[in-house]
């Protein structure tokens, strides 16, 4: 999640069109999701 995060500032500075941003960030946090469900 740390990761993503990161990735997301700099998609900020970069200023991408923001549907492409809000796929990642839905895919940030399905893959956090995923990782939780798989190491707990």
């Amino acid at each position: 999640m740390i990761r993503c995060f990161s990735i997301y500032v700099k998609y900020m500075f970069m200023r991408i069109p923001s549907v492409y941003f809000l796929l990642y960030i839905s895919f940030c946090k399905f893959s956090s999701v995923l990782s939780d469900l798989f190491y707990n």
